[in-house]
């Protein structure tokens, strides 16, 4: 076990002085969805995933490690940790809780926009917290698809540090550090 693995094997250049990260999640393509899909967690929140069912329910802020043990049975995860601060956690989180609905609305059959996925709202989340999509096209409203969630997630970890971690379809094990992002008691 690597105790610097928080830093990516480099503390002298890379610290998490808070100790708070976002994990962002990014599905790959199944039989019934060629596209995949994308949520996000931050630092003891649980995990955001609109529009997929995780343990049998939609609810939002559900363990992480639960959601990733179904969903790699079926297809690979990349899990993107971005070390984060505490400004932009809050922000993440306001943006995740404040979202009208659970599934997205085109889903639902209300206001049909085909542009509001679940790779949108993580999209969005992330933005809110100063993580912007640096994709040109991304800024002028194009829809977000996971592809373009994934390298969002990763230019972000690779400017303000961070790991990736991924999880090849059918694996048994998930690893330990993902549950800081499993919802924690408030105490």
């Amino acid at each position: 076990m690597n105790a610097y693995g928080y830093v990516g094997g480099n503390p002298l250049s890379s610290i998490d002085r808070l100790g708070l990260r976002t994990a962002v999640v990014v599905d790959g393509t199944s039989g019934g969805n060629p596209f995949g899909h994308t949520s996000v967690a931050t630092t003891g929140s649980g995990l955001y995933s609109y529009g997929t069912r995780v343990g049998g329910t939609l609810d939002l802020g559900v363990s992480l490690t639960g959601y990733l043990s179904e969903r790699v049975q079926g297809r690979n995860i990349s899990v993107i940790i971005i070390n984060t601060t505490t400004e932009q956690e809050k922000a993440i989180l306001e943006r995740l809780q404040n979202f009208p609905y659970k599934l997205p609305p085109w889903i639902l059959g209300r206001f049909p926009d085909p542009t509001d996925t679940c790779s949108t709202r993580t999209s969005d989340a992330l933005g809110a917290g100063g993580m912007a999509n640096p994709d040109p096209l991304i800024l002028l409203g194009s829809p977000a698809f996971p592809v373009d969630v994934l390298s969002q997630a990763e230019f972000r970890r690779q400017a303000l540090g961070g790991t990736t971690i991924n999880l090849p379809k059918g694996t048994d094990s998930i690893p330990f550090e993902l549950t800081e992002f499993n919802p924690q008691p408030i105490l």
